[in-house]
């Protein structure tokens, strides 16, 4: 809902510098040097590596961790389903939603890699001198983009989880591990303040 004394004004009209809603003027001439020609190669190249090296790699560690989970979140349902008490299945659900998450964060980084390359590599065709500084700089550190990160996404919701049958503990080790951990005796407490 549009603020009434703003009802008449479009947004990018207010000109009153103390009004909390001011948005300056804008005239293509702050001051700013956004940078052209040799200077600018360097901040091309800055984006290319981010895009091509940097970020993918991120994106890789990223991966690695939702494939682990999900590996864990699929063993987490394998023991709870051993269990006589709900918990194990919400703390699976739990291992799922971070999963979840750092599969689609890894989507997006590398989604946000590429991006910075074509970025780089579509400025470079507008500017003559930014495009010579920014080979000579590929061409000097070639041998860094020689092997760039593959990508490698994570298992997707509902692919096959894979855990060896031989990972998931027998009733009588699972029953040891819960008693070693003091689990069952706090089930069996949860279960009695339920009842009451």
């Amino acid at each position: 809902m549009q603020d009434a004394r703003h009802a008449e004004e479009p947004l990018m009209t207010r000109t009153d510098p103390h009004d909390p809603d001011y948005v300056p003027p804008y005239t293509g001439q702050d001051g700013r040097d956004v940078g052209s020609g040799d200077r600018f190669g360097g901040d091309l190249y800055a984006l290319y590596s981010a895009g091509q090296l940097h970020i993918p790699t991120t994106a890789g560690h990223y991966s690695q961790a939702a494939a682990e989970l999900h590996y864990v979140q699929a063993l987490l349902e394998s023991i709870a389903s051993q269990l006589p008490h709900p918990v194990g299945h919400a703390i699976a659900r739990r291992a799922e939603d971070v999963y979840d998450a750092l599969r689609l964060s890894t989507k997006r980084l590398y989604d946000a890699g590429e991006t910075l390359v074509l970025i780089a590599d579509d400025y470079a065709k507008t500017d003559q001198e930014a495009r010579d500084q920014f080979a000579g700089l590929l061409e000097r550190d070639a041998s860094l983009f020689d092997n760039p990160p593959a990508r490698h996404d994570p298992p997707r919701p509902g692919d096959p989880p894979t855990v060896d049958p031989d990972d998931v503990p027998e009733e009588e080790d699972l029953d040891q591990i819960l008693e070693d951990a003091d689990i069952e005796d706090q089930l069996a407490d949860d279960d009695a303040e339920e009842e009451d």
